[in-house]
């Protein structure tokens, strides 16, 4: 039986449920993870750390994994830094 939006009855369920986007605790865990993501803030990297890094990349034959590891760098940055100054 639907009893209205997100609100079912069944034989398994006593009781009506409202339908959430999230279930438990998954909505605090969202909550935190936004408000963590906001109150972080932006690293900047000067245009000769990037160029150095990108140089140290290519010279030294590792993976983007490993260079970005090492200097402790998102690797969608190296990427993006490549683009720019890896030529």
């Amino acid at each position: 039986m639907v009893m209205g939006r997100g609100e079912t009855v069944s034989a398994r369920s006593p009781s009506p449920k409202k339908w959430t986007p999230f279930f438990g605790s998954e909505r605090n865990r969202y909550e935190q993870e936004n408000e963590a993501a906001e109150s972080k803030p932006r690293k900047k990297y000067t245009e000769e750390f990037k160029r150095s890094v990108i140089d140290h990349w290519r010279s030294s034959g590792k993976s983007a994994v490993q260079v970005a590891q090492e200097f402790g760098v998102n690797i969608w940055n190296l990427r993006d830094w490549k683009r720019q100054y890896g030529r």
